[in-house]
């Protein structure tokens, strides 16, 4: 496999992990423990493949920007509903 081979199928393996990653989100109760560790195992991977991927071939710095951003948005989600359920146990004790 050629270089350029190698780099073009870790992106679309990005592609595809953004896809999932966003579809997890969606469907995933995060206030439930195992959602929030599926979520941070997820992106523990997409945040390894996007460090080694090629920038040149993401077609272009928007691209790279949004895929750079979805871990972190992914973070700010698991931590507000991590919160929300310790609120919600201390008001039910």
């Amino acid at each position: 496999m050629s270089k350029s081979d190698s780099a073009l199928e870790t992106v679309h393996t990005l592609y595809v992990m953004q896809t999932e990653l966003i579809d997890l989100l969606e469907r995933s109760d995060l206030q439930d423990p195992d959602a929030r560790r599926q979520a941070r195992k997820q992106m523990k991977e997409f945040q390894e493949l996007l460090d080694r991927a090629d920038r040149r071939y993401m077609g272009g710095e928007d691209v790279w920007d949004s895929l750079v951003r979805l871990p972190q948005e992914i973070a700010k989600k698991i931590r507000v509903s991590s919160a929300a359920t310790l609120r919600l146990r201390k008001k039910t004790r």
